[in-house]
């Protein structure tokens, strides 16, 4: 078979696409044969030559990304990950391997395509292999069919049988080996690290914005913008990547979108024009063994900080490749809009304009878009201005300053009292001077007059005059009588007592000041009259118009003193011979209270005669003498035992009592009996 030089010949696997692969004892070698007569028409020809991977290849693969060894099986694809190693032993597999991944085939029938900086090495089997540039393909022993692009590396085989498609005939010490110049393989379907953003790009300024799309692989996505979408607008040049989830780890995608320029297949991107805030700049010549940049780096990326004239030597399998980049300034940054600190300003003071300063379009928070726009009035402005190296913002504050404003009434009327008095203007910003040549805000009178003030700011000034007049305290009296334990309240005070109180009572007065209150007090003190009655062997005595059928005190209300009622305290005692009136209690409470703590008989001894002797003894109910007293002056039981600390339990007590007068006769004696409560 001939085939004529620059001519397209499509290679294709001997499978069709995954889970299309020939079984049977005789498929192998029925492959082994086309092989052969392929290479038999080809092997002195050389063509331009594409290898394209059937759709479909890449589809359900297992990533590997630890070393591991497999061992025979059906179909099965495989991934090995970078840093990763696979060892197959049998089987028959798609094997796709990432750059830095290794692969070494022992046995079996494999289909493996290898990216760049992947390696594979084949110690047996049949192998149909297919490398990309940066490739590394090794021989030990085995059936080997490759397809090599320029720059794959490619080892002298020691055993086995060897097939091959490459650019470059001198690449691999083999008769068996077709030239293609050059070769193409097309492994865009591949589960690799690289997402197709349409490469460099050279635009001019209206193709802004530009959408890069990674739709192709399924997402989530990560701009370098921040953006997490399929597709994102870039405002202006620069250099743009996106990061998907892959087999392994990330696919990356990268474009470099420029002013102009042009790419060659050492490619540094299109010649750009930056601006001075987008520096510094990575530039990278991509996966080669070695390099030599310009700027005497030998490292695969350098990043650069100003503009000029970039370029990059590489050594590769079919000769050097070089490439430069020029990058030139946009002669400028980011727009700097500058609206001016913020600012107070009078009412005249308006309307003012804004300026933003130059930029390629703007966008006021007012709406407008022009480069300056009039304020009519206080408010807060802002704006974004745009131009090719991006937008910027800035904003201003426009306060209002009130002219001076004199708010004292022009006619003051004030309280006598209150002098001095402070005039004082709520507006404390202005400068004053007043008539009376004080220069403070607020200024002290002590008398009413005419005062003329003088306000001025930047804003204006203002004079104004205040008439000051006043009005007397007044004065008033309020007088009370009240009886004895009255209370009269006034004011918040209690008044219980006879005297005189003077007090101010503030905005009191009918004209609205203090009132000179006096406050006179007279308590009318209560009289007591003493009474006594005789009731003659237990007969009811009358006392205004009250039957008393029992000895005892008892309290009357008498006429009153003006208007406040006097106490008649009423005494009925038992008579006996009709010169001694005897009162004996029937019962007494020794609590301590000061009321009713002792018990003590009431003796009345009638027609100027008196006690020439008294005995009164309290026995209890064992017959036992409680209390004894012969001085009827003592104070009485004080319901102790014998005047002791021991206290006489509560109960029923006899007492016996024994007198006689100096009247004379015999000793008269008494007997009762006396409740104890407590």
């Amino acid at each position: 078979m001939n085939i004529p030089d620059n001519s397209e010949v499509l290679i294709a696997p001997f499978v069709n696409g995954v889970g299309g692969r020939e079984h049977g004892p005789f498929a192998f070698l029925r492959r082994v044969l086309l092989f052969a007569l392929l290479w038999a028409g080809w092997q002195s020809a050389q063509a331009q030559c594409t290898v394209s991977i059937p759709a479909g290849t890449f589809t359900g693969y297992t990533a590997f990304v630890t070393n591991t060894t497999i061992n025979g099986g059906g179909f099965t694809p495989y991934y090995v990950c970078t840093g990763a190693t696979l060892i197959q032993h049998g089987g028959q597999h798609d094997i796709f391997v990432e750059s830095g991944g290794t692969l070494a085939v022992e046995s079996g029938n494999q289909k493996v395509y290898v990216n760049s900086g992947g390696s594979v090495i084949v110690n047996g089997g049949n192998a149909y292999i297919y490398a990309l540039n940066g490739a590394t393909v090794a021989f030990n022993w085995g059936n080997a069919h490759v397809w090599a692009e320029c720059g794959a590396n490619l080892t002298t085989p020691t055993g086995g049988n060897q097939h091959y498609w490459v650019p470059d005939a001198s690449a691999v010490n083999d008769n068996n080996v077709n030239v293609c110049n050059p070769l193409t393989i097309d492994l865009s379907n591949a589960p690799g690290t690289i997402v197709d953003l349409g490469g460099n790009q050279a635009l001019s300024a209206s193709d802004f914005p530009y959408t890069l799309d990674a739709s192709s692989v399924p997402g989530p996505y990560l701009w370098s913008t921040g953006e997490t979408t399929a597709s994102i607008q870039a405002p202006g040049p620069g250099v743009y990547t996106v990061s998907v989830p892959s087999a392994c780890s990330q696919a990356q995608g990268s474009a470099t979108l420029s002013l102009g320029g042009v790419s060659g297949a050492l490619d540094l991107g299109p010649n750009v024009v930056l601006c001075l805030n987008q520096f510094p700049v990575t530039l990278d010549a991509g996966p080669w063994p070695s390099y030599l940049w310009s700027t005497g780096a030998t490292t695969q990326t350098i990043q650069v900080t100003t503009d000029g004239t970039y370029s990059v030597t590489v050594p590769t399998a079919c000769g050097t490749l070089s490439d430069e980049v020029v990058i030139s300034p946009f002669g400028g940054s980011l727009a700097t809009p500058d609206l001016g600190p913020d600012q107070w300003l009078c009412p005249t003071d308006f309307p003012i304009t804004l300026d933003a300063g130059p930029a390629s379009s703007y966008v006021w928070n007012t709406g407008e878009t022009s480069q300056s726009i009039t304020a009519v009035g206080p408010g807060s402005y802002s704006v974004s201005a745009t131009n090719y190296c991006g937008t910027a913002t800035a904003d201003v504050v426009i306060a209002l300053l009130v002219p001076p404003v004199f708010d004292i009434d022009p006619q003051l009327v004030i309280c006598a009292n209150e002098f001095p008095y402070y005039l004082a203007p709520t507006d404390q910003t202005a400068s004053y001077q007043w008539s009376t040549g004080d220069l403070a805000p607020g200024i002290t009178i002590t008398e009413v007059g005419t005062y003329i003030a003088t306000l001025y700011d930047v804003c204006g000034t203002v004079v104004d005059t205040v008439v000051v007049t006043s009005l007397p305290v007044e004065q008033d009296s309020l007088d009370w009588v009240l009886c004895a334990g009255e209370v009269a309240y006034y004011q918040g005070l209690e008044l219980s007592t006879t005297g005189v109180q003077v007090l101010t009572v503030p905005g009191g007065g009918t004209n609205g000041c203090d009132l000179d209150l006096t406050l006179s007090v007279t308590v009318v003190p209560q009289l007591v009259e003493q009474e006594y009655l005789q009731m003659t062997y237990g007969e009811p005595v009358q006392f205004m118009d009250t039957v008393i059928q029992d000895v005892g005190t008892y309290t009357f209300i008498s006429d009153s003193t003006a208007g406040c009622p006097n106490l008649i305290e009423l005494t009925v005692l038992e008579q006996f011979d009709g010169d001694v009136l005897v009162y004996v209690p029937n019962c007494f409470t020794p609590d301590g209270n000061a009321i009713n703590d002792l018990f003590h008989p009431v003796i009345s001894v009638l027609g100027g005669h008196h006690l020439t002797k008294f005995d009164l003894r309290v026995y209890d109910r064992y017959g036992h003498v409680v209390y004894i007293s012969e001085d009827y002056g003592t104070s009485g039981w004080d319901g102790l035992v014998h005047g002791s600390s021991t206290v006489a339990m509560d109960g029923v007590y006899t007492w016996m009592l024994r007198y006689t007068t100096s009247k004379g006769g015999s000793t008269r004696q008494l007997t009762g009996m006396v409740v104890v409560l407590r």
